[in-house]
């Protein structure tokens, strides 16, 4: 469940789990940009995203 009420950053609504992302492969990424090891995956997630588009049905939320 993700909480109701929390604030989103490039999203144009909030993500719901029943909602906009219902029927979806949903990835997600828990990361601080302070950690290095979060940065070294940032290229991964990118290359994942590229190979499966969100019109694939991909999302990845971070």
């Amino acid at each position: 469940m993700i909480s109701p009420g929390l604030e989103w950053f490039n999203s144009a609504e909030p993500l719901s789990l029943s909602g906009n992302l219902s029927g979806r492969l949903v990835l997600l990424d828990f990361f601080t940009y302070c950690c290095i090891n979060c940065m070294h995956i940032l290229p991964d997630l990118e290359a994942v995203e590229q190979a499966f588009p969100q019109e694939k049905g991909l999302q990845v939320v971070g």
